[in-house]
């Protein structure tokens, strides 16, 4: 992107977009911070049960990315114009980073954590765990 001055339409465009992208950045971050709370609760706990959600694996990657598109649509809303393209380089890693995030995090923090579960004595529940989509719930009981 050059650094000309955005035209109000490209402004507006940013604003509807900002609308959107601000939300998803909130959410993720409430969902997010829950999740680990929850994880790391119920594995410290020694309770009946661990419940590994891999949404929150999810949702922390998601707030790598929004938080990329948050940053260039504030920026270019404040300053007018578009971002600069050395910080828009640094920004799309950041945001390719996320997505790498996205792709491997839940994977292999889904198995790190089934292995974790499986050290202090708990078996894989298949009855009480479940999927939807991409949205997979794992729960551990004692044996």
């Amino acid at each position: 992107m050059n650094t000309d001055k955005l035209t109000p339409r490209q402004l507006w465009i940013r604003v509807i977009f900002l609308t959107m992208v601000i939300p998803i950045l909130i959410g993720s971050t409430i969902w997010s911070v829950f999740g680990w709370n929850n994880l790391l609760n119920s594995i410290s706990s020694n309770g009946a049960q661990i419940t590994v959600n891999l949404a929150t694996f999810y949702c922390t990657s998601m707030i790598i990315i929004s938080g990329c598109a948050a940053y260039i649509l504030i920026y270019e809303l404040i300053k007018k114009r578009s971002l600069p393209k050395s910080k828009m380089q640094t920004t799309i890693y950041i945001l390719m980073a996320g997505i790498a995030v996205m792709v491997f995090l839940p994977r292999h923090a889904g198995r790190y954590f089934m292995e974790k579960a499986e050290q202090q004595g708990y078996e894989f529940n298949q009855e009480a765990s479940y999927q939807f989509l991409i949205y997979r719930k794992l729960v551990f009981t004692k044996l």
